[in-house]
């Protein structure tokens, strides 16, 4: 076995890997290479000297790809490498994923991370979860995955000074990931967000500018809740579903406690409802109460939990 630093000729390889591998995962579809390196490698915070290739006999039999990211240690103020994807054949995890993750804390030391974290590990993955167990990884926050039957609300009425906005230009895309920030500045496990790294969702196949949209304060001209809603027409495919997610509602604190958390998934009920969707699917952190209440009051109900893992580094 060889470890290697990514280069592109290796991304056919760790795309079949993918493929291959992960089709237990309940949110797993297929990704053809090009889709594999807009979701995985071509962020902005990612670099090649954080990804990690394990070869053997000339073919790519392991990888993981982490990041550090300035913006996350600002908000956290410590220094993170987040593991984004550890992926091996499967019978070959604890012989092959002890590997990466050596490599991975040898990175952690280097740079002087002070923790290694892992996001959004399948509660009913048993392999998966003991691996990281037995690897001194720590379960560190847990998600509910929740999900509903899609239907349509009345005409949403916002208060006078008030309008719907969505990213159709960059000053408003600005100030709409300005309030994404602001909502999400104190909530674990939400990463803050780039102008760059929104415009790169835009190649993906799933995305529907429409499908992010905010309530406008027109006196101060500021964006002060946003929502971002997302269809993967191919992965409703495979699984023979019509689902819809919403992967962010978050309104800036001092507008909190006002109903604009409720118009927001309102309207994004109303928009998965006018594509088409039986289902909507959304996450939420399990200490958060509010959301959680709010999600429940809408008929959201747990069907299954994401797990987030940390691990000190000494």
């Amino acid at each position: 076995m060889i470890i290697l630093n990514y280069k592109e000729e290796f991304l056919d390889g760790m795309t079949k890997l993918y493929n291959e591998n992960k089709y237990l995962d309940p949110d797993f579809r297929p990704l053809s290479p090009y889709e594999f390196y807009i979701k995985f490698i071509s962020l902005p915070y990612i670099k090649s000297e954080f990804i990690f290739i394990v070869k053997e006999e000339n073919k790519v039999i392991g990888y993981t790809i982490a990041d550090f990211d300035k913006l996350v240690e600002r908000k956290f103020k410590k220094r993170i490498l987040i593991i984004d994807s550890l992926v091996t054949e499967r019978e070959r995890l604890f012989e092959v994923g002890n590997i990466l993750i050596k490599k991975i804390e040898e990175k952690a030391k280097q740079i002087n991370a002070k923790e290694i974290q892992v996001h959004f590990i399948d509660s009913n993955d048993e392999q998966e979860n003991k691996f990281y167990l037995e690897n001194g990884f720590s379960l560190n926050r847990k998600w509910y995955y929740m999900e509903t039957n899609a239907k349509r609300f009345d005409e949403l009425d916002l208060p006078n000074n008030y309008e719907w906005i969505y990213i159709k230009d960059h000053e408003i895309l600005r100030k709409w990931v300005k309030c994404y920030n602001e909502a999400f500045k104190e909530h674990y496990g939400m990463r803050p967000l780039r102008i760059k790294e929104l415009k790169m969702y835009y190649k993906e196949e799933g995305f529907d500018p429409t499908g992010y949209f905010g309530i406008y304060d027109k006196e101060k001209e500021i964006v002060i809740g946003e929502c971002s809603c997302e269809i993967d027409p191919s992965f409703n495919e495979y699984r023979k579903i019509k689902r819809g997610i919403i992967w962010t509602i978050g309104v800036i604190k001092e507008y909190r406690g006002k109903g604009f958390g409720e118009k927001l998934l309102q309207k994004a009920f109303n928009w998965f409802y006018d594509k088409g969707m039986e289902i909507i699917a959304i996450h939420v952190e399990e200490d958060n109460k509010v959301a959680y209440s709010l999600y429940s009051k809408y008929g959201f109900k747990i069907k299954r939990h994401r797990l987030f893992y940390s691990k000190s580094v000494f």
